[in-house]
């Protein structure tokens, strides 16, 4: 019935019981497992002065911007380039503990680092995927935040054309 399986992984415990139940899905019923993590885009040149902001080797960091090797000329952050390529997704930081975890497991793991709105991404992928369904943990936002904004996994479920299994 559930031949691809996404799971929503971000090192959290609810995306660690999420992960759980896809694995032993996975045993039952012979499911492929993507594991995705979405980096918000926000996050990426974020730091703790609120400026925006990337590091590369060949840049000098300024508030709101880069000077390039020395040179005058400002160049905005949102046209610096990400120097990290997507092609070793597997060997992000955030996927050691689970290599860690599923060593052994005979199931066949695909690693995706995406990039952006967390929602969309998993929407998109899961789509273009063909997969059969998306697992993710409860977030569990309280009180009148969770009125307001919702949570990732509560946008997922109602974006997304596939089921959602959503892991407390």
């Amino acid at each position: 019935m559930y031949k691809k399986v996404v799971v929503a992984y971000d090192g959290s415990e609810g995306s660690e019981k999420a992960l759980t139940h896809a694995v032993e899905l996975s045993r039952t019923q012979q499911s492929q497992i993507s594991v995705v993590f979405v980096e918000k885009e926000k996050d990426k040149y974020k730091n703790n002065t609120g400026f925006n902001m990337t590091m590369r080797n060949d840049m000098t960091l300024e508030e709101g911007g880069a000077y390039v090797g020395g040179s005058e000329e400002r160049i905005n952050e949102k046209e610096v380039v990400q120097s990290e390529p997507r092609a070793y997704a597997g060997n992000h930081p955030i996927f050691l503990e689970v290599k860690r975890k599923l060593e052994g497991e005979q199931i066949p793991i695909q690693y995706e680092w995406l990039e952006g709105d967390p929602v969309n991404q998993l929407c998109n992928f899961a789509s273009t995927h063909e997969a059969d369904l998306i697992v993710i943990g409860s977030r569990g936002h309280s009180g009148i935040k969770k009125f307001v904004i919702g949570s990732v996994s509560e946008k997922v479920a109602k974006g997304s054309d596939i089921p959602v299994l959503i892991v407390k």
